[in-house]
């Protein structure tokens, strides 16, 4: 994780302008996208400030709806992203966002919204459905993170963009150890 910010204040226009830039082409040349657009790594995005801070170090909640809209089959830009997640930060973004912020912008880009904070029941709750996860990590210094998964495949396996290699939240789960989750699944 990246070393906490610094700087107090921020200007969320000049991050709309700078992060226009960022097309998909750029972010896979700079390794945090892969072949479909999807963003995997959020270590990679240190040039995208978000709040005080930089997008490796609280990013994730941007990532997660980035990602999200584009398995729900919506083009979102990484500035898109970054401008509507950037009205919910939580200590002007160094814990990062509000997961009551993503549903809310879910539900603007039309999307039904479900929620649930039963961790043993998210495989069968989130069903066919994509969505995102937030959890708060066993070590709270590590503090909370957002990651979007898929629908399950054929084999009824799920991805999972931007958190430990898993197929299942189980297996999510077993990897990073939250002490509390929650399930926000979309469709359209």
């Amino acid at each position: 994780m990246a070393e906490q910010p610094r700087s107090r204040r921020f200007d969320a226009a000049e991050h709309y302008r700078a992060h226009r830039r960022l097309t998909e082409d750029v972010l896979r040349a700079r390794g945090a996208a892969d072949k479909d657009g999807m963003l995997r790594d959020q270590s990679r995005l240190s040039a995208v400030r978000f709040g005080v801070a930089t997008s490796d170090y609280n990013g994730c909640g941007w990532v997660a709806l980035y990602n999200v809209l584009r398995l729900l089959g919506e083009r979102i830009t990484v500035a898109d992203a970054v401008r509507e997640m950037e009205g919910g930060l939580w200590l002007r973004g160094r814990a990062g966002a509000s997961p009551r912020r993503l549903i809310r912008i879910l539900r603007k880009h039309g999307c039904a919204v479900t929620t649930s904070a039963r961790k043993a029941q998210f495989d069968a709750i989130a069903g066919e459905r994509a969505g995102v996860v937030f959890y708060l990590r066993s070590h709270l210094s590590s503090g909370a993170h957002f990651a979007a998964f898929s629908r399950p495949d054929e084999s009824g396996l799920r991805r999972f963009y931007n958190a430990a290699d898993a197929a299942s939240f189980a297996e999510l789960f077993k990897a990073e150890k939250p002490l509390f989750a929650l399930l926000i699944t979309a469709e359209k």
